[in-house]
């Protein structure tokens, strides 16, 4: 625990750097979830899926979402969970999203579709998704595609403000 007067002097840092025109350039992490997921790097669908998201925001007026890691192991687990059901749905949500209590979390999930372009742009056409990825409050982004033995793909996205 902090001590009253760490606290006094991060406070005094913080608005110092604020005053000076130093601001943090990007949102603070929130803390981890206790649930533990296993982080696997981001693969190339998976980094592709993250630009065409991107993508699709700017060009509907809405700033670029940031990469986050510890949405993307939570979103691993529902896609091998889909996987595993060879079905796409949102079983569970309020479990991921009990993960970040702190937060507001949109998910949309896509089974079927070879590849990240067809993935946004099946999502562009379902109301409940657009919204999700053109959200304006939403600034960071977790996304996961696992593949079963036919090369079906099953993609979970998890956007969190």
């Amino acid at each position: 625990m902090k001590t009253v007067a760490s606290k006094v002097w991060s406070f005094i840092k913080l608005l110092f750097n604020y005053l000076i025109g130093k601001r943090p350039s990007a949102p603070v992490e929130p803390e981890l979830p206790e649930k533990y997921y296993p982080s696997f790097p981001p693969t190339e669908f998976e980094l592709q899926l993250v630009i065409e998201i991107n993508k699709y925001r700017v060009a509907n007026g809405v700033k670029e979402l940031k990469y986050h890691q510890r949405l993307s192991d939570v979103c691993r687990s529902h896609s091998e969970y889909l996987c595993s059901i060879n079905d796409g749905n949102h079983d569970n949500f309020k479990e991921r999203a009990a993960n970040f209590p702190k937060n507001s979390i949109k998910e949309n999930v896509a089974v079927g579709f070879s590849t990240p372009s067809s993935t946004v742009n099946a999502w562009s056409r379902s109301e409940g998704h657009r919204l999700a990825m053109v959200n304006q409050f939403m600034v960071n982004l977790g996304v996961s595609m696992v593949e079963n033995a036919n090369g079906k793909k099953f993609v979970t996205s998890l956007l969190m403000n």
